[in-house]
């Protein structure tokens, strides 16, 4: 059992199953059912988060507003981004991987336990990428027209970085790779006992972060994006969440960080080799809902990016963009009043396709 403090926090019958891909990779489900469970919803968090993004105790979390608004079969992948495990310490995957191998046999087993899949997918961050690098690749073409709805967050097709970030991103990963001893970016090194090089960069990065005391907080800012903070806007965030950032979010290897380099270099989702696969969109029959926070500074503009070429590609396509003032990349989820002011258009959406 892999179960944490927060999967007691949500009602209902709570279950997990273990899956392997095909490239023997152990992944998690984890479902979080009430009476009826006849409307199933599949959670994808983002890369170095895990699906406790989704019912984190100290707020009114996304799986329960499900369950409260008839969505009574919650469904969150733990895919090998997850902070979980170690994959990204091991830092041997890359982005192809996770969308080749981690979808489809988690699809596989809703199915089997449920009988049928008709499902919704909620996706965040590199996740969202990824499920949509899977589906245009044609990953998961047999379970496309059993996708009701596809809920992106922060980013889809066209992955868009500040400028500061793409500088980061376009020297940071061989600088640490290949000419010092660190082999991740850890948001926890300041917090850490004893002395290690990450340490000393931590409190180095902390210095240029005067709007936090919050080491781990700083950090987060330099590995993601570019902002004071860049992963979300400190308003939104309860001080519990604020104190377990650490937990909440894990390392980050080099691979991903090349491989979305490639990406935005490209100006859109391509293969480790480089390969364009953006077109396989045009057969991608899914209602898909853009929506992002209107100070993401992770995936900087990506959604607008994302929906202008989605209309390129599908013209006749059912894509909805949304922007929400005064939230930035991840407090639309782990933000202490996203139950006021995202969920509702989430579930809006989904509603749509009933």
């Amino acid at each position: 059992m892999l179960l944490d403090k927060d999967t007691k926090t949500v009602d209902g019958e709570y279950f997990e199953y273990l899956i392997t891909t095909d490239d023997q990779v152990s992944l998690l489900l984890r479902r979080f059912k009430v009476s009826g469970s006849n409307n199933p919803v599949l959670c994808i968090h983002g890369w170095t988060s895990s699906g406790n993004m989704f019912y984190q105790r100290e707020i009114d979390h996304f799986v329960g507003y499900c369950h409260r608004h008839g969505y009574d079969d919650v469904w969150v992948l733990e895919n090998r981004l997850s902070c979980i495990f170690d994959y990204n310490q091991q830092d041997i995957y890359n982005l192809d991987d996770v969308a080749q191998y981690d979808y489809q046999p988690a699809l596989d087993e809703i199915e089997k336990q449920t009988g049928q899949l008709n499902i919704h997918i909620i996706s965040h961050c590199v996740g969202a990428l990824t499920f949509c690098m899977s589906l245009s690749a044609g990953y998961l073409s047999n379970y496309v027209d059993q996708i009701k709805s596809l809920t992106c967050n922060c980013v889809s097709i066209v992955p868009n970085i500040k400028p500061w970030a793409k500088i980061k991103l376009s020297f940071g990963p061989e600088i640490f790779k290949y000419l010092t001893p660190i082999k991740y970016m850890d948001p926890q090194w300041a917090i850490k006992p004893g002395f290690s090089l990450g340490k000393l960069l931590a409190n180095i990065v902390a210095i240029g972060h005067p709007e936090t005391n919050n080491k781990v907080c700083s950090m987060l800012s330099f590995i993601w994006g570019s902002g004071r903070p860049a992963l979300y806007n400190l308003e939104n965030i309860k001080p519990e969440t604020y104190q377990r950032l650490g937990e909440l979010l894990g390392v980050a290897g080099f691979t991903n960080f090349i491989h979305l380099r490639k990406m935005v270099n490209c100006g859109e989702m391509v293969s480790w080799q480089g390969k364009r696969i953006i077109e396989g969109f045009k057969s991608v029959d899914i209602p898909l809902f853009l929506m992002t926070g209107a100070d993401n500074n992770v995936f900087y503009n990506s959604q607008q990016k994302s929906f202008d070429r989605l209309n390129e590609l599908r013209p006749n396509g059912d894509q909805t963009l949304k922007v929400f003032e005064n939230y930035g990349h991840q407090d639309p989820f782990c933000g202490q009043f996203a139950h006021r002011d995202i969920f509702p258009s989430i579930v809006e959406f989904m509603n749509r396709f009933e």
